[in-house]
């Protein structure tokens, strides 16, 4: 069967033409008229199977992100707008504090420019997945980084005297950089920091697993809530943190827009959802490496010093 002729520019793909037939929905083909390359794009609706019941059946378990990126095959549809679709604030904002004898996992990133932390709880739930639980933000404005976590151990004691604390970053952190012959992860190690991290080679898992935190669940409750004195975190699910806008020739991508200090405290959580929900294990949690040593002093005794 010949397929009509490519006869109309992509809205998207600068250089790539499309191309569908009526006799064959759900399929259409891109050809590169450069190198003349063709790329078949299969949608479900291709397969008869695939009803409105299968629909309706299926997409309940996923955000509107990850059902329109997946299933609609196209990315293009959330171009400059809120980044986490499914954010409700009367659904997701609670006033929530930590639970007494629980650790608190904190989410660092080392943003130059806005270095941020958030506290947080993975909390148990009957029959249901753990829920994360985000009830402080710390975040400081062109701060070195030696000064920054220096006040954030001295703030985690003075709020949170009598908790644990378990900690992740970015895995770059153990790079040594041109700035000084200590890498960041170093620099948490000298204030008792000892995080954990785990690679990725696709960002965009990261940013799924705090879409499926967010999606309600058959029972009306949902995977995540934050603290109203969370205002950063807040203001980014909002809309503050976005998709990027349009530009000629780039494309699409799961990555928000770099608009600080909304990305700086959104990576942060995204370090901190990975290690604590990556349910696929495919990479152990490197701690090996940065574990705290067992004759080191505790952070009271040192910050005491």
């Amino acid at each position: 069967m010949t397929l009509s002729r490519f006869d109309s520019e992509h809205p998207r793909l600068p250089g790539w033409m499309q191309s569908a037939d009526r006799r064959l929905p759900g399929i259409q083909i891109l050809r590169n008229r450069k190198n003349k390359f063709a790329v078949l794009v299969l949608h479900y609706s291709a397969d008869p199977e695939k009803d409105k019941t299968w629909m309706e059946g299926i997409r309940s378990n996923y955000s509107p992100e990850q059902w329109d990126q997946e299933y609609e095959i196209d990315w293009s549809v959330y171009i400059g707008k809120r980044f986490f679709q499914s954010f409700n604030q009367q659904l997701h904002v609670k006033d929530v504090r930590p639970i007494k004898g629980k650790e608190i996992v904190r989410g660092w990133d080392f943003g130059f420019h806005w270095p941020a932390v958030l506290f947080c709880q993975r909390v148990e739930l009957d029959d249901e997945a753990d829920r994360l639980v985000i009830f402080d933000e710390y975040h400081v404005p062109d701060i070195e980084l030696d000064d920054f976590a220096k006040e954030v151990v001295a703030y985690s004691l003075k709020e949170y005297p009598q908790y644990s604390f378990r900690d992740f970053c970015d895995p770059a952190g153990k790079q040594v950089t041109d700035k000084g012959p200590r890498s960041s992860i170093d620099i948490l190690n000298k204030y008792g920091v000892w995080p954990g991290y785990r690679y990725l080679h696709d960002e965009s898992y990261g940013w799924g697993i705090i879409r499926q935190q967010l999606i309600q669940r058959p029972s009306g409750e949902v995977g995540l809530h934050v603290d109203p004195r969370c205002k950063l975190t807040i203001e980014g699910f909002g809309g503050e943190l976005h998709f990027p806008p349009y530009r000629e020739g780039q494309r699409t991508k799961d990555t928000p827009a770099e608009k600080h200090p909304y990305i700086d405290i959104f990576d942060a959580l995204k370090y901190l959802a990975v290690g604590l929900f990556d349910i696929r294990q495919q990479q152990a949690i490197r701690e090996d490496a940065y574990r705290r040593p067992k004759d080191i002093k505790p952070v009271l005794s040192y910050m005491a010093m």
